[in-house]
């Protein structure tokens, strides 16, 4: 029988599981016979190979092969490949098509067999789902679907297919394609079982690169998205990897082909997919961490292509053209330790180097060798992932290093990351490594290099910035907020994510990390730069003495010393890392960061910040290399200058050792380590100058702010009495991102990741330290007062009593840096009394009242000058009231708010909003005292106020209803308490509608008061009714979690225990007793009065039930 050509194949879905395949296929040839035209032949040679969908367990997939032509009714899909053709085959409708897209299995596994893995195969840009795996030879063997189902038939391989047809007119982006992956995988790995399945994929060319950006976004999954997606990293055991353009593919012919057509639509994606494209360059670095525990497998071309010509004759686009490497080894190639990744060369091209026509075939060989082992070891592996992921599940946090600054510039440090390896992987008890170096050696990213190689090993890595009390406490706090989104079960945090309470945030995420079985977590504490060591309290910690005297950056005045011994579990276990610039700190094991030993390292950086080609061979480029001496941060400086002037490397080699000199001359003093990283900053302020004189005016006002985020909100409230640059800063969004632009480019300043938190504002920047020591140091030698009082006036001018308690807190290390400059006389503020007072009042709203008090009295002074009832100086002395009585200094927190009050009688009248406002911070004063009298005057003066204005404030005057009715029932003046509490129940109501109602905690808080009252009157069945909807909408509210350690809702919980225990039902009451108590011990510990009090009930109980 003579040997079949090669044709077409179509794929044909939705065919019924239910029929014989047998069956299915006699029909399917009636189909197509059904649909030929008179002159075809109604003996067609085709071949039907039946497969089970993955997408749907009722339906099946059919592949067809027309080795003798294609029939005239299924043509226009080869013209037209993007489209379907349908038919019916009984009541179901079916398709065909050739384009593939989606996944589709090639052949039916092993039956009575588990299956043992799932095999995904994606192709490369302008490739074909089925064509680029099939072979040149006559028999066009597809290798996934002929050999594999040889080879390893207990697989699920599957081909997954995208419209990549660059002659389409899609828009889709790197990031669109990743998406697709994502929601095609949901649906064929829909179940637990195959969630769990172990998973390989090959890929070619860019497909490899819509598989890095799937596994990306598939690793920042928590547990709360698809479960599919949040498996995924885990699933997946090994890939191979042919041909992939990590760092950009020659697009020259393809652009040939888009010529003149300036706004293809495929235009973005060519951008993204460049040489030296900075979306690859920042995805392939996450890539490489996400992976180094993974098995990799990388094929690489040896072999040329040729490049696309025009056939004017044909009228199409055929590699005619000269011979190019389309994706060399350097950048197919991830340059992993051989240990993590196999490189495997190919003589062939790179349309050639997946299409293998026999089985005996070397690059097929090589695949299907490594596919076997792994099918081999990844069961076990992969399961034992799992079942660590269950065993750790209470404790699992999804990683976030949000707070990180990562660089794109970060070389492989390989030894340093071996030693850290080494030293947090022996012993069983607590194991640290401590990072130190100067400042721009490159600690932070060695540290984030480590936790995404290795954040499979642990169940929470924990990102900390500790360059002063107030950060740290931040970080916790993120922190606190994360461990419970992500382990609920932690009702060791409960209340204490309170933002007002920070001390009480650290103790209770330190209680969680404490905990005997939560041993795996990783914390990494960055920036520890002002040590507060114990030995040596009142000393300078010192730096490392690498040549680093007189280096501002390596130790920063500005910020108080830190102990990290207060944020650190005591438990003895974990991991944790630390980096500092000074040797003096030694936690755990030392790891010194020094300068980078390889040249090639050094090259590396400069040829990444200039994406330039060349750099590893070019003499002056070497030469820079090592004038700059392995410093990361003045080759990252020099090559993003170099990126963004049209200078040869010979150039800024001159103008470099010019500005050495220059500096030399002017700072004799400035050691050799600062005067490098300092003569690349001032060649790069220079440029800066030239480009944008707002640009160079903004980095020389850094100074007086603090390092990290500045946003353009935060500048734009200088513009009041700024200077005209100022203005031109702030005229617009724009014109804010042209001036910061220019700065990102020559690499001075960067995004401040962390402020995207703040939703309503937009994102912040952030500087080096080693460059915010360079600006206020060298940039500003001499003190600019007009530049300081800039930076006072968008500080103070930017806070709004409006604003969320999150901006605040965002204002606050800028606020921290001006107060510094106040209190140690170097700014003048005589007539600032309003920003001092919204200094102040940003200070009381994060809970700093001892300076908060400071700072009211400061602006108190300048104030008066105004007269003692002027309006600001009033609004002062209320607000250093309320401080007074949360620093619970009751007399002279009555003087100041009845000073407030009678001066507000006087200047703006009885019923005017603020004068109501310290009528009710009086009421709150007389309430925690117990003077319930004068608290009942103050609360109904209020709601009298409120009822003589037209325009009223129902959630201010709702609030005073409530309050009294909670001094009525402490008084046992039922009745009127009764009233109060039905008039806020009905008001909340009215406000807020009958459903919003049920979940809001004021409703709820005044729900328990009802049930208080009733209790004391005897009506227990309405107390408990009462207290029932306080307790089930208290839990609607905050979770089943979080509502344990809720004071309110314990006071409920409570309560009720109260309310059963006196009616006899002494078991219900335990029960509650024992949640209350257990609630009590997070939120206010075991010495506080509620936990002695509760536990002393409960042991009465007990002894009187024995």
């Amino acid at each position: 029988m003579p040997t079949r050509k090669k044709g077409p194949v179509f794929r044909v879905t939705g065919l019924p599981a239910a029929q014989p395949d047998d069956e299915l296929d006699t029909r399917l040839r009636a189909v197509i016979v059904e649909e030929l035209i008179e002159d075809e032949p109604t003996k067609l040679d085709l071949t039907i190979a039946i497969v089970p969908s993955c997408y749907d367990n009722e339906d099946k997939t059919a592949l067809i092969e027309f080795h003798g032509g294609v029939p005239t009714f299924l043509s226009g899909q080869m013209d037209n490949p993007l489209g379907d053709w349908q038919a019916e085959i009984g009541d179901t409708d079916v398709s065909f098509d050739c384009h593939f897209f989606g996944f589709t299995q090639l052949y039916t596994p092993t039956p009575n067999v588990p299956v043992t893995a799932d095999i995904i195969a994606i192709t490369g840009l302008d490739g074909h789902a089925y064509g680029s795996w099939r072979g040149k030879g006559n028999l066009g063997r597809m290798w996934l679907r002929d050999f594999l189902s040889k080879d390893l038939p207990c697989c699920r391989t599957m081909i997954y297919g995208y419209n990549s047809k660059l002659t389409s007119h899609g828009v889709d982006t790197i990031m669109d394609y990743g998406r697709g992956l994502v929601e095609e995988l949901k649906k064929v790995r829909r179940t637990e079982e195959l969630r769990k399945r172990p998973l390989f994929f090959i890929t070619h060319s860019f497909g490899g690169i819509i598989l890095a950006q799937c596994l990306v976004k598939a690793i920042q999954a928590g547990e709360d998205d698809h479960p599919t997606i949040a498996s995924l990293h885990k699933a997946t055991y090994g890939m191979l990897l042919f041909g992939i353009p990590h760092k950009g593919l020659l697009v020259d012919d393809i652009q040939k082909m888009l010529a003149g057509q300036e706004n293809h639509p495929r235009s973005t994606l060519l951008q993204q997919i460049t040489s030296k494209s900075d979306l690859l360059a920042n995805q392939l670095v996450d890539f490489k961490n996400l992976i180094r525990d993974r098995k990799v497998v990388s094929f690489y071309e040896t072999g040329q292509s040729r490049q696309l010509e025009f056939n004017h004759d044909t009228k199409r686009w055929k590699r005619t053209g000269d011979f190019i490497t389309a994706v060399d080894a350097d950048s197919a190639l991830l340059h992993l330790p051989d240990h993590v990744e196999e490189k495997i060369p190919l003589e062939t091209d790179h349309s050639m180097i997946v299409k293998f026509d026999a089985r005996n075939t070397r690059g097929y060989t090589s695949a299907r060798d490594k596919l076997r082992q792994y099918e081999q070891d990844a069961p076990h592996v992969v399961a034992d992932r799992f079942s660590r992921d269950n065993r750790e599940q209470s404790f699992a946090v999804v990683v976030s290093l949000f707070e990180a600054s990562e660089t794109n510039h970060f070389v492989a440090r390989e030894a340093e990351l071996a030693k850290m390896h080494e030293a947090l992987t022996e012993g069983t008890s607590r194991r640290a490594v401590t990072l130190h170096g100067l400042g721009g050696m490159g600690k932070t990213q060695l540290a984030i290099a480590y936790t995404k190689a290795h954040r499979g090993d642990y169940s929470a890595i924990l990102w900390l910035n500790i360059k002063d009390e107030v950060s740290v406490k931040q970080s916790y706090l993120r922190i606190a907020k994360r461990i419970l989104q992500d382990c609920p079960s932690a009702s060791e945090l409960g209340v204490s994510t309170d933002e007002k309470d920070q001390d009480g945030v650290v103790a209770a995420v330190i209680r969680w990390l404490e905990q005997a079985k939560n041993t795996k977590w990783l914390m990494v504490f960055d920036n520890y730069d002002n040590p507060k060591l114990l030995d040596n309290d009142n000393e300078d910690p010192g730096v490392d003495n690498d040549d680093s005297a007189n280096v501002p950056g390596n130790g920063n005045v500005d910020h108080p010393l830190v102990n990290i011994q207060q944020f650190l579990p005591e438990a003895d276990h974990g991991s944790v890392i630390v980096t500092t610039r000074t040797s003096q700190v030694s936690i755990g094991r030392q790891v010194k960061v020094g300068k980078l030993g390889n040249p090639r390292d050094s090259l590396q950086i400069l040829s990444d910040a200039s994406q330039r080609d060349g750099v590893m061979d070019d003499p002056h480029a070497i030469r820079l290399a090592e004038e700059l001496d392995g410093l990361p941060l003045a080759l990252a400086t020099a090559g993003a200058y170099l990126h963004e002037v049209a200078t040869s490397f010979a150039e800024y080699l001159h103008l470099y050792q010019k500005s050495w000199e220059e500096l030399h001359k002017t700072s004799p003093k400035v050691s050799t380590y600062d005067r490098r990283l300092y003569s690349t900053w001032r060649l790069s302020l220079d440029q800066v100058k030239r480009q944008s004189e707002v640009s160079s005016k903004l980095l020389q006002l850094w100074a007086y702010f603090d390092n990290q985020d500045v946003w353009f909100e935060l500048l734009r409230a200088g513009r009041r009495d700024g200077p005209r640059w100022l203005c031109q800063l702030t005229e617009n969004v724009l014109s804010f991102n042209q001036a910061v632009r220019v700065l990102c480019n020559y690499g001075l300043i960067e995004l401040d990741k962390s402020s995207e938190r703040y939703m309503a504002e937009s994102q912040g920047y952030g500087l080096h330290g080693c460059v915010h020591a360079w600006t206020t140091h060298v940039v500003n030698q001499e003190w600019d007062a007009e530049m300081a009082r800039v930076a006072l006036m968008c500080v103070g001018w930017g806070i709004s009593a409006m604003d969320s308690w999150l901006t605040h807190r965002r204002h606050l290390p800028h606020l921290t840096r001006c107060w510094k400059f106040v209190m140690d006389g170097s700014m003048d503020v005589d007539g600032m009394d309003r920003i001092l007072h919204n200094f102040g009042y940003v200070c009381s709203s994060q809970g700093r009242f001892e300076e908060a008090e400071k700072m009211y009295l400061r602006a108190l002074q300048d104030a008066e000058k105004h007269g003692a009832n002027a309006r600001e100086t009033l609004r002062t002395v209320g607000n250093l009231g309320i401080v007074y009585t949360d620093l619970n200094r009751y007399k002279e927190a009555e003087k100041m708010l009845l000073r407030a009050l009678q001066g507000r009688e006087k200047v703006l009248g009885p019923d005017d909003r603020e004068t109501l406002a310290s009528a009710n911070s009086l009421g709150i004063l007389y309430a925690k005292v117990g003077q319930l009298n004068e608290a009942e005057k103050m609360y109904l003066r209020v709601l009298q106020g409120q009822e003589n204005v037209e325009k009223q404030d129902d959630a201010f005057m709702l609030n005073a209803v409530d309050n009294l009715g909670i001094i009525y029932t402490r008084m046992e003046r039922f009745e009127a308490a009764e009233q109060m509490y039905l008039r806020a129940l009905s008001g909340y109501e009215k406000a807020l509608g009958p459903e919003a109602v049920k979940t809001h905690i004021s409703t709820l808080n005044a729900a328990q008061g009802m049930g208080f009252l009733f209790w004391k009157t005897g009506r227990t069945q309405e107390a408990e009714e009462w207290y029932l909807r306080a307790l089930q909408g208290y839990e609607k509210a905050l979770g089943q979690e979080l509502v344990k350690t809720h004071i309110p809702a314990l006071d409920a919980t409570e309560n009720m225990a109260v309310l059963l225990w006196t009616t006899g039902r002494i078991q219900e009451a335990e029960v509650l007793y024992e949640e209350a108590l257990s609630g009590f011990e997070v939120a206010k510990g075991r010495t506080s009065d509620r936990y002695r009090e509760i536990a002393e009930i409960l042991e009465e109980i007990r002894s009187t039930r024995e």
